[in-house]
């Protein structure tokens, strides 16, 4: 099975080599299965080479950080428009996937038969600089807790391109009933002081 990973930036740098890590670290799959791509406001050497270097399959989009275009929504359209994969997770700067996640997830999805659906499941809480564990969420979610299966892109991408924030929300109300709910911790959301879902 094959799988796009859509990396978000939020201009949150310092994180998103951890990130970046935790698909590399993934479990029970074949990377070469995997296609990452990394949408960001900056250039960093020391980040692309990470990219080129572990992952065979992979994209780096450096957005222009003073376009009036700079919005949640458009850097996530331009992410999936490159997919190759319909079947698409999506991951915070600032977040990381469990060791299992892409492996738990595509064996749900061999049960699954619509043909478009979100998936999401619960995150687990950590905090910044301590990476201690402060408590598992019962279905509190974030864009790192989502994954997608779209086979008509456009569609998809002329409405997420019109949110500018909250993005996760405005996904769940996209699919409307093709959603699944797996009750499995498989995202660990960092929370810290730059995340404004934590203000």
């Amino acid at each position: 099975m094959k799988a796009s990973v859509i990396v978000m930036d939020y201009l949150r740098k310092k994180y998103i080599l951890d990130a970046l890590k935790s698909i590399k670290n993934q479990k029970g799959i074949d990377l070469n299965d995997i296609e990452v791509i990394v949408v960001k406001y900056y250039k960093d050497e020391e980040i692309d080479n990470y990219i080129k270097e572990n992952f065979p399959n992979y994209k780096i989009i450096n957005l222009d950080p003073n376009s009036p275009d700079r919005y949640c929504g458009s850097a996530l359209a331009i992410g999936i428009k490159e997919a190759s994969s319909n079947l698409i997770f999506l991951l915070d700067d600032d977040d990381m996937f469990t060791e299992n996640k892409i492996s738990r997830i595509f064996e749900i999805v061999k049960n699954i038969k619509y043909d478009k659906y979100l998936i999401f499941h619960k995150m687990i809480i950590t905090h910044d600089y301590k990476g201690k564990l402060l408590k598992k969420s019962k279905y509190r979610y974030n864009n790192s807790c989502l994954v997608l299966y779209i086979k008509d892109k456009e569609k998809l991408i002329d409405y997420i391109r019109k949110i500018y924030y909250i993005i996760d929300r405005s996904l769940v109300c996209y699919f409307n009933k093709k959603i699944i709910k797996v009750d499995e911790p498989l995202t660990y959301y960092r929370r810290h002081e730059e995340n404004l879902t934590d203000k």
